[in-house]
């Protein structure tokens, strides 16, 4: 029923009614299990609307209608809406960016009315099963947060309309689409300030991804680094939201989490740290391995790189494990890590989220002299060291 042909249209409707009038209740429910895009295209069909083709519209009914937002022009949104032909949303979507980029003080007085429809819409967007759809979609939202941010900081609903979205967005297979998504949620925090945005974030550190709870626990420390002060509620209601995390079954998140604790410790100090801790109430385990890798001291805190990550210094997997080198990060007192680099070990390297540094494991195997690691963090045979038969001379 999303073809572009009538006559296709037409014997998918008849075929959906057959299946529908097998069983109804099981079929509505594979309705309801529709992606959102797919199951509006749907509802629209069932409604009278069209989905697919035009449905007979015309260029003067397009000019008729209104404005979507008071500056989307009719036929650009069924454009957009055209969920069975991906080239004609890439073309309106980039439409949609010129649009937005282009937006003059007066034309925006009319869009801020519509501010939160046209977010809401924006967020739906990132659904999108193309990739650079939902990269474009990004871009947008971006632009939106530039062009309107004072509205969004007076705006009660904004974070729980475009947060839940942009933090699905974590699990993502590709890694540019997880890249502009931590730029748009650091521009939102900035914009809305930390205790709005964190707290609809701090639910997905529950999530059923193990990837987005892992960048939930990320941004909850980048966002402290960044601002350490906070309220009371946020340092209690993020360390209530840690607790599973610190007994998660993913050594990553595991390992995340107990950094996020040693962050908001030193955010809150000892006192109120401890206090919130016995609130809390975590297994004695946990809680002894909470305050052994607070122990650890100042310097061993996660701190950002000169773009914005964050950057660990315990091995994955590990509470409290080794320290590990680090690739110029800016410490938690402001100084650059760069110089002690050179002296313990090689640089860091970029993990497959693309978002948080990963490590350089510096144990070394009887097979280390044949093997060198490049700037990318890949471990190559080289003839640099010994051969293989001069590793046991006596064999």
């Amino acid at each position: 029923f999303l073809d572009q042909h009538d006559v296709v249209i037409s014997s998918a409707q008849a075929c959906l009614a057959r299946l529908r009038s097998l069983n109804s209740d099981e079929f509505q429910a594979h309705v309801r299990a529709l992606p959102p895009s797919l199951k509006t295209a749907y509802d629209q069909m069932e409604n009278g609307g069209s989905c697919g083709s035009s449905g007979g519209a015309t260029s003067a009914d397009y000019e008729a209608t209104p404005d979507e937002f008071g500056f989307v022009p009719a036929q650009l949104m069924w454009q957009l809406r055209q969920v069975g032909n991906w080239q004609v949303r890439a073309q309106a979507i980039a439409q949609l960016q010129r649009l937005v980029s282009s937006l003059d003080d007066e034309q925006r007085s009319h869009v801020a009315p519509h501010l939160s429809s046209l977010v809401e819409f924006l967020a739906v967007l990132l659904e999108d099963s193309n990739f650079k759809i939902v990269l474009t979609a990004l871009q947008i939202i971006s632009d939106v947060l530039d062009a309107f941010g004072d509205q969004l900081r007076t705006s009660g609903d904004s974070a729980s309309i475009i947060v839940p979205h942009l933090m699905e967005k974590f699990a993502d297979n590709k890694i540019v689409i997880r890249q502009a998504n931590l730029r748009v949620i650091n521009k939102l925090i900035a914009i809305l300030s930390a205790e709005r945005a964190l707290r609809p974030l701090l639910a997905y550190l529950q999530h059923s991804n193990s990837h987005i709870r892992e960048q939930a626990i990320n941004v909850l420390i980048q966002t402290l680094l960044l601002s350490p002060v906070q309220s009371t509620g946020i340092y209690r209601d993020s360390l209530l939201s840690l607790k599973s995390a610190l007994e998660d079954t993913k050594p990553k998140v595991r390992t995340a989490a107990f950094e996020a604790a040693a962050v908001v410790h030193e955010a809150t100090g000892s006192i109120l740290f401890d206090q919130i801790l016995r609130e809390v109430a975590l297994p004695d385990e946990i809680e002894a391995r909470v305050y052994e890798r607070i122990q650890q001291g100042k310097a061993a805190l996660p701190a950002l790189t000169g773009d914005g990550l964050v950057e660990f210094t315990t091995q994955p997997g590990s509470a409290c494990g080794a320290r590990v080198p680090s690739a110029g990060r800016v410490g938690s007192a402001g100084r650059n890590l760069a110089s002690r680099e050179a002296s313990r070990g090689g640089p860091g390297m970029s993990s497959p989220q693309g978002l948080t540094l990963s490590f350089v494991n510096s144990n070394h195997d009887e097979f280390s002299d044949l093997t060198e690691t490049t700037l990318g963090g890949r471990r190559i045979a080289t003839a640099r060291g010994r051969l293989p038969w001069d590793l046991n001379p006596g064999s």
